[in-house]
Order: structure tokens, then sequence, then C-alpha cells
């Protein structure tokens, strides 16, 4: 989805909606992305049962690294196209 998102301009929409997703959704959204688009290893539990939902140390980390990809993506996007237009 994110391929097709970027191609017709919609990466803010795109995100947003990640962004709304419920607390475990988003978790596992966020770390799906950014564990294939950005090398980010997914997270190892050793120590017996998790809670369900993320804590909130983990969760401002997901949001400022998907903030950060997504920053990214626009820039690049908008040099690209920049550049197929010169």
């Amino acid at each position: 989805a994110l391929p097709r998102a970027v191609i017709f301009g919609k990466i803010e929409d795109f995100f947003a909606g990640i962004r709304d997703l419920d607390p475990r959704r988003f978790h596992r959204a966020a770390y799906a992305l950014l564990h294939v688009y950005r090398s980010v290893p997914l997270p190892v539990w050793t120590d017996g049962p998790r809670s369900p939902i993320p804590s909130a140390e983990e969760m401002a980390f997901l949001k400022q690294e998907l903030t950060t990809m997504e920053e990214q993506i626009i820039s690049w996007d908008a040099l690209f196209r920049i550049s197929l237009t010169s």
C-alpha cells in the first residue's frame, strides 16, 4: 500500500491512517513498516508473556520513527518529481 500511496500523492493520508489505528494495530503496523523499509528490528520478548498494549515509551518511539520515515519519503518523492520535470 505504501508504494501506491507515494505514486498517487497520498503519503500523508497513508501515515495518518496508520496513526489512527487502535494501539495494538498501530504497534503491529508501525513495526512492520519500520522493519521492512528501515530495518528496525522487531521486538523480542524473552521475559514471559507480554502486555497486549505497548508501553508509552514504545508508542512514542514508534510515532517518532514513523514521522521520520514519512518526512524522508515526502522529501525523496518531491526530489524525484522535480528531477522528472527538469
